[in-house]
């Protein structure tokens, strides 16, 4: 049986930046990849999904996730545990498959 680890990425002292990744053997699932508006709502002009990761990172607006590369493992699978902008934002760059609430694709239509 393989051992489980799970790395507190972001998101857990504070509302937002949401990011947890368990480790079970040589794969990675993460669960949340969130954004934390307020970071970015104070910015006029700003449009995220034209960003680098590394400039959102800067800005406090999601999770460092750079501490990731020190993982040994392949990222399975993107868990989303609910539909909250501070949860799930940050899907639309995942590069892994993406496991989401049936009410999440309404979400986002109703969003626009």
């Amino acid at each position: 049986m393989s051992e489980i680890g799970i790395v507190a990425v972001g998101g857990y002292n504070e509302m937002g930046r949401n990011m947890t990744a368990v480790i079970i053997g040589e794969d990675v699932i993460i669960l949340d990849m969130g954004l934390r508006l307020d970071r970015v709502q104070i910015h006029e002009d700003v449009e995220i999904d034209k960003m680098h990761s590394l400039e959102l990172i800067e800005m406090g607006a999601i999770p460092d996730d750079t501490i990731m590369k020190e993982i040994n493992g392949t990222v399975r699978a993107i868990v989303c545990t609910h539909g909250h902008l501070d949860h799930i934002e940050r899907f639309r760059c995942a590069d892994a498959p993406v496991k989401e609430p049936p009410r999440r694709k309404e979400q986002e239509q109703e969003r626009g």
